[in-house]
């Protein structure tokens, strides 16, 4: 009895439960088999002219599983002080050291675009439905899709809608993009791969309101004076 209970499993049992607890949440056991995650404040080096720190951060390779790879940081030159690069640190590691923004965040937003328009597309109308779909194959799926949730922050969507505008495209349009991505990182934040939406800061120039012509009251008077009868009578 005491042979039977020590007994080890079949080994294709270990294999196979090795790679369920490899594969990511909901199928398997949501990458049991990688290191935890760990709150980090690594300590600002200098090198070269730059402060800098080494992160390490979670990214999601081609199968889903995740990956942790480890980066150097550029915080800012070295004229800083100590205490003003940790704060430049922290600003930076916020949202890396926030629990929902782990491999969540690493989700590249072609794939959580494909998540957004299997969820939420089919409860628009058809009309809306039909614009969102060309707005994300035309316009962010080619911009932003090789970009992780977590790197699509407001400094580089600020940059890309001024260039937006720039590039003379209508502002009917440019305000669709927006409304549009606003949508897809709203849905993420709900899903808990994103803290936040940038997109709620972002700001777009005005739209020039094109005055239409008038005349005034003694320009129409003067206008009907100069009208042969008897059409002048007519108006």
């Amino acid at each position: 009895m005491a042979g039977a209970a020590s007994r080890k499993p079949p080994a294709r049992a270990i294999l196979l439960s090795e790679q369920i607890q490899s594969e990511p949440l909901p199928l398997g056991g949501g990458f049991q088999r990688m290191a935890r995650r760990r709150y980090q404040k690594p300590t600002p080096q200098k090198r070269g002219e730059w402060w800098t720190i080494l992160v390490r951060e979670d990214v999601a390779a081609v199968d889903g599983r995740r990956k942790r790879k480890v980066k150097r940081v550029n915080l800012g030159p070295i004229t800083l002080t100590r205490a003003e690069a940790e704060r430049l640190r922290d600003d930076y590691l916020v949202d890396i050291n926030r629990s929902t923004t782990g491999i969540g965040g690493a989700c590249l937003f072609r794939d959580f675009a494909k998540t957004y328009e299997d969820d939420m597309l089919p409860v628009l109308a058809s009309t809306t439905r039909e614009r969102s779909k060309s707005v994300l194959k035309n316009y962010l799926k080619p911009t932003l899709g090789g970009l992780m949730l977590r790197e699509i922050t407001l400094e580089p969507l600020q940059a890309y809608f001024s260039r937006l505008q720039k590039s003379g495209l209508a502002f009917e349009s440019v305000d669709k993009i927006r409304d549009v991505l606003s949508a897809v990182l709203r849905t993420a934040v709900d899903y808990g791969r994103l803290s936040s939406n940038p997109m709620e800061k972002l700001r777009l120039r005005r739209r020039q309101i094109k005055r239409k012509p008038f005349l005034r009251a003694a320009q129409f008077y003067e206008l009907l004076d100069k009208i042969a009868e008897p059409y002048g009578t007519m108006v």
